[in-house]
């Protein structure tokens, strides 16, 4: 799947030596995109306690400990500082739903738990192959993709056509991507959604 730059909605592009893993974990198209966002919605850069690696956090996430890139990161460091152990742990004795032990996991490391993705996630919707995905990027890096895109979002007045979000813009196939190729760069086939409307379609996740 294509990346779009989380500050100007634009697609990321792939550098040819650049590994795909590498190219999902980016959020921006550029260094000023990341800083104009950052400055924006209130986030800043900061070093994992444990490994030093850097991670975006907003300022909330931070102030609720938020300070690692991940929940290993975040459980060496508490076992290996003895912060969280026993009587230590600030939440000694209190009993939480599954749903309220999610939300905080999240809010502390900033990534969801590893066991609630996939087929376990209340957002599935079947999988994708690899290959599959190879072939959409691919697709969607083609320049006749980039016109398609930019035409639905001009013609769309850059707002989602469901609920007039201008933020974090998608391009939604009205009739499968995968179904109907011929389709697929014809601007009355394409609606510009926000993220979460778009999350909200039949196909969302599925790219049918």
């Amino acid at each position: 799947m294509y990346k779009v730059c989380l500050n100007c909605g634009e697609i990321i592009d792939k550098k040819p030596k650049e590994s795909w893993k590498q190219y999902e974990k980016k959020k921006f198209c550029c260094y000023s995109c990341a800083n104009k966002f950052k400055t924006k919605n209130g986030t800043k850069l900061i070093k994992c306690l444990n490994c030093g690696k850097e991670v975006l956090r907003t300022y909330s996430q931070i102030k609720h400990g938020g300070k690692y890139c991940s929940q290993k990161c975040h459980y060496e460091y508490t076992k290996k500082n003895g912060l969280m152990s026993g009587k230590n742990n600030p939440m000694y004795g209190i009993k939480m739903t599954p749903e309220e032990i999610e939300k905080m996991i999240k809010a502390v490391t900033g990534v969801p738990k590893p066991n609630l993705r996939g087929q376990k996630s209340k957002f599935w919707k079947g999988g994708v192959s690899k290959r599959n995905h190879r072939e959409r990027n691919k697709i969607m890096a083609t320049l006749e993709y980039r016109n398609f895109r930019r035409l639905v979002l001009e013609r769309d007045n850059y707002t989602c056509q469901e609920c007039g979000n201008t933020k974090k813009l998608e391009i939604h196939h009205i009739k499968s991507f995968q179904k109907y190729p011929k389709l697929r760069f014809n601007i009355n086939n394409g609606i510009t959604l926000c993220n979460k409307c778009h999350r909200k379609t039949d196909s969302y996740s599925r790219h049918i």
